[in-house]
């Protein structure tokens, strides 16, 4: 409580009483004027040492925002591999549908990038026509961020179609 608001609503008043007995201001003035500092002086006082109510979230708010600002990107793949001419490699990822996945991924010759649920991983394993949900072709570079459609098992591949072996670096984050 803020002591300096009493000692000043005191000052003030004894301020009053003084201009009363000198008759520079009437003594009815004085006594209004007093009350209501007294009664200004105490309502501040009063909602100033009132304990601020915190803000109630409901848990599942709490722990989302707590989740939130603590969670920091997790490695999810970080590494260097060689994808022979005609060949590729894969990696499996458990991914939830609220999480992104970002980073780079780069090669010294051109490569095929397909994130695949596991049904069209299956239909690339077998030659037969697929569908990817993110990726990018004949590419040197490719600034990875894919949020998944649903919370599953996806399969990153990495192709190449090239007549050279390629280095490929892969860092990528949740």
């Amino acid at each position: 409580m803020p002591k300096w608001i009493l000692g000043l609503g005191i000052v003030f008043v004894f301020l009053l009483i003084i201009l009363g007995f000198t008759n520079i201001l009437n003594w009815v003035v004085v006594g209004v004027l007093s009350t209501a500092t007294i009664g200004i002086v105490g309502w501040i006082i009063n909602y100033l040492s009132k304990p601020r109510e915190k803000t109630v979230f409901s848990e599942d708010i709490r722990k989302k925002l707590e989740h939130e600002q603590f969670k920091q990107p997790k490695t999810v793949l970080e590494e260097t591999c060689i994808v022979k001419s005609k060949e590729y490699v894969f990696y499996v990822l458990d991914l939830d549908a609220k999480e992104t996945v970002k980073g780079e991924i780069t090669s010294d010759e051109t490569i095929n990038i397909y994130f695949l649920t596991k049904y069209s991983f299956r239909s690339f394993e077998n030659g037969e026509p697929f569908s990817y949900e993110y990726g990018a072709e004949s590419v040197l570079r490719k600034k990875i961020d894919f949020k998944p459609s649903k919370t599953a098992t996806w399969y990153l591949v990495i192709e190449n179609e090239g007549k050279h072996k390629a280095t490929v670096n892969v860092n990528l984050l949740v």
